[in-house]
Order: C-alpha cells, then sequence, then structure tokens
C-alpha cells in the first residue's frame, strides 16, 4: 500500500511539473469573452478586457480557441484572434560582452599592398 501511495505522489509531482514546463503567456489584444468549450454555442462566462494576461494551459489552439487560464485562476478558451502570444525563453537572455579593443593608429600609405610584412 505504501508503494502505491509513493508511486500516486510521484505521479502527481510529474504532471504538475510538466504541466507548468508547458505554460505560455499571452495578452488579450482586444476585449474578448471566455467561453466554457472551444465554440460559440453556449454564453459566454466572462468578459476580458484589453492588455489583461492570461496563461495558455495548451500551446496549441483547438477550432481557433485557446485554453487559457485568467489571473483569477479561472480557466476558459478565448478565440485565438483575440490574443497576443509572448514567447518566452527558459533562460534569461544576457547579451554577449563586448570585446575590448584599442583604437589603430590611420596609417599614411593607404592602398594595394604587394607584399605582407612579417
Amino acid at each position: 500500500m505504501r508503494i502505491l501511495v509513493r508511486y500516486a505522489l510521484i505521479l502527481v509531482f510529474a504532471i504538475v511539473v510538466v504541466g507548468n514546463a508547458f505554460a505560455t503567456e499571452a495578452v488579450v489584444k482586444r476585449r474578448a469573452t471566455l467561453r466554457s468549450d472551444p465554440s460559440t454555442r453556449h454564453p459566454p462566462i466572462a468578459t476580458l478586457s484589453a492588455q489583461e494576461d492570461v496563461e495558455l494551459i495548451e500551446p496549441s489552439p483547438t477550432a481557433n480557441y485557446y485554453h487559457v487560464r485568467t489571473s483569477d485562476e479561472e480557466e476558459g478558451w478565448i478565440y485565438s484572434r483575440n490574443l497576443e502570444i509572448l514567447t518566452t525563453s527558459p533562460e534569461a537572455t544576457v547579451p554577449p560582452p563586448v570585446p575590448q579593443t584599442t583604437p589603430r593608429e590611420p596609417t599614411a600609405n593607404i592602398g594595394v599592398v604587394s607584399s605582407i610584412p612579417a
């Protein structure tokens, strides 16, 4: 029995970790309706205003609707044209260091060289 409980806890932990790894952020572009399913068959469950942040539960759309979670932890579906998907990198991007170079003195002879100096 203990082994079964232990495996169940490991499975739940793995699902939570993997689920959070696929979470992506999005922003509502214009006023949008949050729906209970990816269709217009049922009335909206909420109305979201422009610039509101949502979390994508699934990275790919279903019938042109994204499955999302609002900041109030409410889950539903938003039509894809009403969302702007924000791409985030898994690691923070740091610009490469700029190499320090010393300025060269201009040479008096500018032109084609007939030999390479040693």
